[in-house]
């Protein structure tokens, strides 16, 4: 129970962790991308307000100047190419005099692109572009975008290489001190395990000498409706104490267990069998279907128990009338056991995610009518979970309870 608590620790750390490293590139990443788009753009609208030329100071007084928040160097760092056409979409011109690394065919290549795609603005490749629209036809920029484009995706994947490595760092660092962080949990659940069983066994001790001096009062005066009771109470008591003294030795996965394969489907089909009469006999349908020769590895006697106790607890808390089934399939790599049962009253969400609680009851009457202990299915999960298993409780078809429970195939 300690290791799945610190499993899941470290795993919803590290999905929290995970979450919020995406979320941080992600905004950083688009961010950066739409400053360049942004800043590219920019340059883009002075080139097409200037006719595909950078304004200076000299010029006259209706043309834009340059703005103060670009270098005085932009205009000769930055690498961009015109384009004119007319309506028909042949090309007129080309101004090739700020560009070096793209000849006439290729500037005529990207404008047909360009104009093709229909839009104003958008990327080829690594150019930006801009199209601009009048009578005699159609004005293309082409800025050449690539050492931004480069400088973005060389910080996007060093923010995800070092993402990746934090990552690691983190998952390195949870798995050291995860242990110190569970460690007064696990001392403190040791302790609460010793004292179960150390005061299991001695409790025994004096039930049994009550016990006997029940017997021996019986034999001398005769039977005695209070030491009836007596004897009931100590059995009833001793009973709960084996049940807690197991849970306890299921719970700490002990690897003396003996497990070997065995056929599943004979246990179920055998334990469902001495069920059978028991069902009729308080006026039950009982429902089996098993598929036979399933084999699973387990521990034998602890698989009994946990299928003996399914079943009670089916028809211990079953309608008047209603009815008990046990299902066995198998699916895949996994042998799925099915026990359910009609319940009298409605079973909500909430009362089922506790129903592998020690001493959970749904309500008062279950305790008194059946004289359980609510220790039943905590047993079953102990013994599901020391054979790498899964249990879980659901709602079934006409209100009814299922109880699932998934094994390992031999």
């Amino acid at each position: 129970m300690i290791e799945q608590a610190k499993r899941k620790f470290i795993a919803t750390s590290m999905i929290s962790v995970l979450v919020l490293l995406v979320v941080v590139m992600l905004g950083v990443n688009v961010l950066n991308y739409f400053t360049l788009i942004q800043e590219s753009d920019m340059i883009l609208l002075l080139l097409e307000r200037n006719r595909g030329h950078f304004p200076s100071d000299k010029q006259n007084a209706s043309t834009d100047v340059l703005p103060e928040h670009l270098s005085p160097e932009t205009p000769y760092e930055t690498r961009y190419f015109t384009v004119s056409a007319n309506r028909a979409g042949e090309i007129l011109k080309t101004d090739l005099g700020h560009i070096a690394s793209v000849d006439s065919a290729t500037a005529a290549s990207y404008a047909a692109r360009a104009l093709a795609r229909g839009e104003k603005r958008g990327f080829l490749d690594r150019f930006r572009f801009v199209r601009s629209e009048s009578e005699e036809g159609y004005s293309m920029i082409f800025l050449d975008c690539g050492g931004v484009l480069s400088d973005f995706y060389t910080f996007a994947w060093a923010g995800v290489i070092m993402s990746l490595i934090g990552y690691a760092l983190v998952f390195c660092a949870l798995v050291v001190f995860s242990d110190r962080i569970v460690q007064p949990v696990r001392e403190s659940y040791e302790k609460q395990k010793r004292f179960i069983t150390d005061a299991g066994h001695e409790i025994k001790t004096p039930l049994a000498v009550i016990n006997a001096n029940a017997d021996l009062w019986e034999m001398e005066y005769g039977t005695n409706p209070y030491l009836d009771e007596v004897k009931l109470q100590t059995k009833q008591l001793s009973d709960l104490t084996h049940r807690l003294v197991y849970l306890a030795k299921m719970e700490e996965n002990d690897a003396s267990m003996k497990m070997t394969d065995f056929c599943l489907s004979d246990l179920v089909s055998d334990t469902a069998g001495s069920f059978r009469a028991l069902a009729q006999a308080r006026e039950r349908a009982f429902l089996c279907s098993v598929e036979p020769l399933l084999t699973v590895c387990g521990n034998e006697g602890a698989i009994g128990q946990l299928v003996t106790i399914l079943l009670d607890n089916a028809l211990k808390y079953s309608s008047e009338g209603g009815a008990v089934g046990v299902l066995l399939r198998r699916h895949g790599r996994e042998i799925r056991l099915k026990v359910w049962n009609s319940v009298a009253s409605p079973v909500t969400e909430e009362q089922l995610s506790h129903f592998f609680d020690r001493f959970y009851r749904t309500d008062a009457s279950r305790n008194s009518k059946t004289g359980g202990y609510g220790i039943g299915l905590s047993i079953a999960k102990a013994i599901v979970e020391a054979h790498r298993g899964k249990i879980k409780a659901s709602l079934g078809g006409n209100g009814s309870v299922e109880l699932n429970v998934t094994l390992p195939a031999a």
